[in-house]
Protein backbone atom coordinates (compact mmCIF):
# COMPACT_ATOMS: atom_id res chain seq x y z
CA UNK A 1 0.00 0.00 0.00
CA UNK A 2 1.13 3.52 -0.76
CA UNK A 3 1.52 6.29 1.65
CA UNK A 4 -1.08 7.91 0.17
CA UNK A 5 -3.64 5.04 0.55
CA UNK A 6 -2.84 4.83 4.16
CA UNK A 7 -5.62 6.31 6.61
CA UNK A 8 -4.59 10.06 7.26
CA UNK A 9 -6.74 9.74 10.48
CA UNK A 10 -7.19 6.36 13.16
CA UNK A 11 -9.66 6.37 15.85
CA UNK A 12 -8.70 3.94 18.80
CA UNK A 13 -11.42 3.60 21.32
CA UNK A 14 -12.52 1.40 23.73
CA UNK A 15 -12.44 0.29 27.62
CA UNK A 16 -9.27 -1.65 27.43
CA UNK A 17 -6.27 1.13 28.28
CA UNK A 18 -3.52 -1.16 28.60
CA UNK A 19 -4.69 -2.55 24.74
CA UNK A 20 -5.13 1.23 23.89
CA UNK A 21 -1.62 2.17 25.09
CA UNK A 22 -0.10 -0.78 23.47
CA UNK A 23 -1.66 -0.23 20.43
CA UNK A 24 -0.48 3.70 20.33
CA UNK A 25 3.14 2.02 20.89
CA UNK A 26 3.14 -0.28 18.47
CA UNK A 27 1.73 2.84 16.03
CA UNK A 28 4.30 4.73 16.81
CA UNK A 29 7.50 2.02 16.48
CA UNK A 30 6.11 1.64 13.11
CA UNK A 31 6.63 5.44 12.00
CA UNK A 32 9.91 6.10 12.30
CA UNK A 33 13.62 4.83 13.26
CA UNK A 34 13.43 5.21 16.94
CA UNK A 35 15.93 8.25 16.71
CA UNK A 36 13.67 9.91 14.91
CA UNK A 37 10.16 8.90 16.37
CA UNK A 38 10.09 11.25 18.92
CA UNK A 39 11.24 14.39 16.40
CA UNK A 40 7.55 13.55 14.02
CA UNK A 41 5.80 12.66 16.81
CA UNK A 42 3.36 15.59 18.31
CA UNK A 43 0.82 15.35 21.24
CA UNK A 44 -2.74 17.03 22.03
CA UNK A 45 -5.59 16.97 24.29
CA UNK A 46 -8.87 17.52 23.24
CA UNK A 47 -9.86 19.70 26.17
CA UNK A 48 -7.10 22.24 25.66
CA UNK A 49 -7.17 22.58 21.62
CA UNK A 50 -5.28 25.15 19.78
CA UNK A 51 -6.45 24.27 16.76
CA UNK A 52 -3.76 26.59 15.22
CA UNK A 53 -0.98 24.58 16.68
CA UNK A 54 -2.54 21.55 15.57
CA UNK A 55 -2.96 22.47 12.02
CA UNK A 56 0.78 23.92 12.33
CA UNK A 57 1.86 20.06 13.47
CA UNK A 58 -0.78 19.08 10.73
CA UNK A 59 0.94 20.45 7.76
CA UNK A 60 4.83 20.14 8.90
CA UNK A 61 6.86 17.65 6.50
CA UNK A 62 7.95 14.42 8.54
CA UNK A 63 12.19 15.11 9.33
CA UNK A 64 13.94 11.06 8.05
CA UNK A 65 10.90 9.27 8.07
CA UNK A 66 7.86 9.04 5.06
CA UNK A 67 5.13 10.33 7.72
CA UNK A 68 4.52 12.50 11.60
CA UNK A 69 1.92 11.75 13.91
CA UNK A 70 -0.58 13.78 15.62
CA UNK A 71 -1.99 11.84 18.80
CA UNK A 72 -5.18 13.62 19.94
CA UNK A 73 -6.32 12.71 23.74
CA UNK A 74 -10.23 13.01 23.12
CA UNK A 75 -10.75 12.02 26.91
CA UNK A 76 -13.77 9.86 27.99
CA UNK A 77 -16.77 9.54 27.01
CA UNK A 78 -19.62 9.61 29.24
CA UNK A 79 -23.26 10.91 28.90
CA UNK A 80 -22.14 14.37 27.16
CA UNK A 81 -21.66 14.68 23.75
CA UNK A 82 -18.18 15.90 22.44
CA UNK A 83 -17.47 19.30 20.98
CA UNK A 84 -14.99 19.68 18.32
CA UNK A 85 -15.25 22.77 16.02
CA UNK A 86 -15.83 22.39 12.26
CA UNK A 87 -12.07 23.69 11.79
CA UNK A 88 -10.91 20.85 13.52
CA UNK A 89 -12.70 18.74 11.12
CA UNK A 90 -11.91 20.98 7.85
CA UNK A 91 -8.36 20.57 9.02
CA UNK A 92 -8.78 16.57 9.10
CA UNK A 93 -10.17 16.87 5.63
CA UNK A 94 -7.25 19.39 3.97
CA UNK A 95 -4.29 17.44 6.32
CA UNK A 96 -1.21 16.01 4.02
CA UNK A 97 -0.74 12.10 3.29
CA UNK A 98 2.74 13.14 5.17
CA UNK A 99 0.83 13.35 7.93
CA UNK A 100 -1.50 11.05 10.57
CA UNK A 101 -3.83 11.36 13.25
CA UNK A 102 -4.52 9.07 15.98
CA UNK A 103 -7.06 9.41 18.51
CA UNK A 104 -7.67 8.15 21.47
CA UNK A 105 -11.14 7.70 23.10
CA UNK A 106 -12.11 6.28 26.02
CA UNK A 107 -15.64 4.67 26.15
CA UNK A 108 -17.75 3.81 29.07
CA UNK A 109 -19.94 0.89 27.79
CA UNK A 110 -21.53 1.29 30.87
CA UNK A 111 -23.26 4.41 30.17
CA UNK A 112 -23.62 3.85 26.55
CA UNK A 113 -25.83 0.82 27.68
CA UNK A 114 -27.79 2.76 30.36
CA UNK A 115 -28.30 5.11 27.19
CA UNK A 116 -30.12 2.65 25.04
CA UNK A 117 -31.99 1.27 28.86
CA UNK A 118 -30.17 -1.88 29.07
CA UNK A 119 -28.08 -3.84 27.66
CA UNK A 120 -27.14 -2.71 24.25
CA UNK A 121 -26.62 -4.86 20.85
CA UNK A 122 -23.43 -4.06 19.19
CA UNK A 123 -25.07 -1.97 16.60
CA UNK A 124 -27.57 0.00 19.21
CA UNK A 125 -23.82 0.41 21.13
CA UNK A 126 -22.41 2.23 18.08
CA UNK A 127 -24.93 4.19 17.39
CA UNK A 128 -25.32 5.40 20.82
CA UNK A 129 -21.59 5.89 20.61
CA UNK A 130 -22.20 7.67 17.46
CA UNK A 131 -24.05 10.48 18.69
CA UNK A 132 -21.85 11.76 21.65
CA UNK A 133 -18.87 11.53 19.47
CA UNK A 134 -18.96 13.67 16.34
CA UNK A 135 -15.49 12.18 15.35
CA UNK A 136 -16.39 8.53 15.55
CA UNK A 137 -19.38 9.88 12.67
CA UNK A 138 -16.98 11.76 11.18
CA UNK A 139 -14.81 8.60 10.91
CA UNK A 140 -17.54 6.26 9.80
CA UNK A 141 -18.66 8.50 7.24
CA UNK A 142 -15.07 9.04 5.38
CA UNK A 143 -13.83 5.43 5.15
CA UNK A 144 -11.37 6.22 2.62
CA UNK A 145 -9.00 8.79 4.67
CA UNK A 146 -9.79 6.93 7.90
CA UNK A 147 -10.24 3.72 10.19
CA UNK A 148 -11.59 3.28 13.96
CA UNK A 149 -10.57 0.21 16.13
CA UNK A 150 -12.02 -0.79 18.87
CA UNK A 151 -10.38 -2.28 22.36
CA UNK A 152 -12.55 -3.26 24.75
CA UNK A 153 -11.71 -5.37 27.87
CA UNK A 154 -12.49 -8.72 27.75
CA UNK A 155 -14.94 -10.19 30.45
CA UNK A 156 -15.38 -13.32 31.94
CA UNK A 157 -14.30 -16.60 30.21
CA UNK A 158 -12.76 -13.62 27.95
CA UNK A 159 -10.58 -12.39 29.93
CA UNK A 160 -9.09 -15.59 31.32
CA UNK A 161 -8.14 -16.82 28.26
CA UNK A 162 -6.70 -13.30 27.63
CA UNK A 163 -4.56 -14.15 30.53
CA UNK A 164 -3.45 -17.31 29.81
CA UNK A 165 -2.26 -15.05 26.77
CA UNK A 166 -0.75 -12.79 28.22
CA UNK A 167 1.43 -15.04 30.82
CA UNK A 168 3.18 -16.96 27.39
CA UNK A 169 3.95 -13.34 26.50
CA UNK A 170 6.11 -13.00 29.75
CA UNK A 171 7.63 -16.61 29.23
CA UNK A 172 5.02 -18.32 31.72
CA UNK A 173 1.97 -20.37 31.98
CA UNK A 174 -1.12 -20.02 33.90
CA UNK A 175 -3.40 -22.79 35.38
CA UNK A 176 -7.33 -22.17 34.37
CA UNK A 177 -8.21 -21.96 38.58
CA UNK A 178 -5.38 -19.19 38.98
CA UNK A 179 -6.67 -17.39 35.53
CA UNK A 180 -10.00 -17.43 37.44
CA UNK A 181 -8.53 -16.09 41.02
CA UNK A 182 -6.77 -13.50 38.77
CA UNK A 183 -9.87 -12.52 37.02
CA UNK A 184 -11.79 -11.84 40.91
CA UNK A 185 -8.64 -10.08 42.02
CA UNK A 186 -8.10 -7.43 39.92
CA UNK A 187 -11.48 -6.91 38.76
CA UNK A 188 -10.68 -7.58 35.15
CA UNK A 189 -8.62 -4.47 34.87
CA UNK A 190 -5.99 -5.59 32.27
CA UNK A 191 -3.30 -3.35 33.46
CA UNK A 192 -3.47 -4.25 36.79
CA UNK A 193 -3.80 -7.95 35.46
CA UNK A 194 -0.66 -7.43 33.86
CA UNK A 195 1.30 -6.41 36.46
CA UNK A 196 0.56 -8.81 38.80
CA UNK A 197 1.12 -11.57 35.82
CA UNK A 198 4.76 -9.90 35.11
CA UNK A 199 5.39 -10.64 39.13
CA UNK A 200 4.11 -13.82 39.06
CA UNK A 201 6.00 -15.11 36.09
CA UNK A 202 9.11 -13.87 37.65
CA UNK A 203 8.16 -15.74 40.61
CA UNK A 204 7.88 -19.04 39.05
CA UNK A 205 11.04 -18.53 37.03
CA UNK A 206 9.37 -20.75 34.31
CA UNK A 207 9.94 -23.54 36.65
CA UNK A 208 6.16 -24.64 36.66
CA UNK A 209 2.83 -23.13 35.74
CA UNK A 210 1.29 -20.24 37.88
CA UNK A 211 -1.00 -21.41 40.37
CA UNK A 212 -4.26 -20.28 42.74
CA UNK A 213 -1.42 -20.85 45.85
CA UNK A 214 0.72 -18.26 44.03
CA UNK A 215 -2.33 -15.54 43.17
CA UNK A 216 -3.36 -15.95 46.96
CA UNK A 217 0.29 -15.82 48.27
CA UNK A 218 1.50 -12.76 45.81
CA UNK A 219 -1.57 -10.72 44.57
CA UNK A 220 -3.39 -8.54 46.55
CA UNK A 221 -7.17 -7.94 45.95
CA UNK A 222 -7.91 -5.14 44.31
CA UNK A 223 -11.49 -5.22 42.76
CA UNK A 224 -14.30 -2.90 43.58
CA UNK A 225 -17.70 -4.05 45.37
CA UNK A 226 -20.10 -3.56 43.12
CA UNK A 227 -23.54 -3.04 44.84
CA UNK A 228 -25.33 -3.45 41.33
CA UNK A 229 -23.99 -6.51 40.50
CA UNK A 230 -24.80 -8.25 43.89
CA UNK A 231 -28.45 -7.25 43.79
CA UNK A 232 -28.22 -8.91 40.11
CA UNK A 233 -27.07 -11.96 41.48
CA UNK A 234 -29.30 -11.88 44.33
CA UNK A 235 -32.31 -11.88 42.16
CA UNK A 236 -30.70 -15.01 39.47
CA UNK A 237 -30.20 -16.75 42.67
CA UNK A 238 -26.70 -17.03 42.13
CA UNK A 239 -25.74 -17.16 44.88
CA UNK A 240 -21.76 -18.12 44.54
CA UNK A 241 -21.28 -15.16 42.71
CA UNK A 242 -23.38 -12.83 45.27
CA UNK A 243 -21.02 -13.73 48.16
CA UNK A 244 -17.59 -13.31 45.73
CA UNK A 245 -18.88 -9.77 45.43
Amino acid sequence: MTEAAKPTVILLFGDDDLALEERLTDLIARMAEPANAEINLSRFSAARLDLDTFETQLRSAPFLAPRRMVVLDLGSLTSRRLDLPERFFHLLEAMPATSVVVALERIDYETLGRRRRGSASADETAQAHAELSPLYRWVRDHPERATAREHRSPRGAAFERWAAERAHRHAAEIEGKAASLLREYTGEDTRLADQELRKLAAYVDGERPINAADLERLTPFHAEADVFAMVDSVGGRDGARAMRT
